[in-house]
């Protein structure tokens, strides 16, 4: 399976993707937001293939919060990624042991904010 192209590359970019991206920026009233979609895209293809799919698109809205906040997008993606390749550890350093799958969805409380 190949990889696609870097998303600013992809055929569809200037026709689809970046008149949508620039709508939902308008919108939400972000239009003019320093944003480096490729980068972005990369930070969360690691979460993707090291943590879960489903986590994807959350790293992105954290690292969005971290940026409202004041951090940059290149330090904040660096962040996430470092985060995600390092292993989970005990409070005395020791890697934590694999865990069952909680099961189905609705015996999951939610998490809350962070």
């Amino acid at each position: 399976m190949s990889a696609k192209p870097p998303v600013t590359l992809q055929s569809d970019w200037p026709t689809v993707l970046e008149p949508w991206l620039h709508r939902v920026a308008e919108h939400l009233d972000v239009a003019g937001v320093d944003l480096d979609v490729d980068r972005v895209h990369l930070m969360t293809g690691v979460v993707a293939d090291e943590v879960q799919r489903s986590m994807a698109p959350i790293s992105a809205f954290l690292v969005g919060a971290a940026v409202a906040r004041g951090a940059g997008l290149e330090e904040a993606c660096r962040w996430v990624e470092e985060i995600t390749r390092t292993p989970l550890r005990t409070w005395d350093g020791e890697p934590l042991e694999p865990v069952e799958p909680l099961g189905p969805a609705e015996s999951v409380e939610p998490l809350g904010t962070v």
